[in-house]
């Protein structure tokens, strides 16, 4: 199994659990808090697969570890939340 599937599979074993733990019935929690923690969810989701996409693509181009480690999620977490304020003025909530 290569690495990229892997991921692949951490992301869909991840997704199930949230999606259990915050959408599902049973859960008596405010509605605010409900909406927040589905911002997070999709956010997180969001980033970890363009992260994983992005390291994928780069890997054989960039041989530096520390690259993938450090500067890629935080160059990702920035450009989405850039592409959030330019397309609704506000990120997440």
């Amino acid at each position: 199994m290569s690495d990229y599937s892997k991921l692949k599979l951490i992301f869909m074993l991840t997704r199930k659990i949230i999606v259990a733990k915050f959408f599902k019935g049973g859960n008596q929690i405010k509605p605010l808090t409900k909406k927040r923690s589905k911002a997070f969810a999709i956010d997180f989701i969001l980033s970890t697969t363009v992260t994983a996409d992005l390291e994928f693509a780069l890997r054989k181009k960039i041989k530096n570890v520390m690259v993938h480690a450090l500067v890629t999620p935080s160059l990702v977490m920035w450009t989405l939340e850039y592409a959030q304020l330019r397309q609704s003025g506000q990120t997440k909530l």
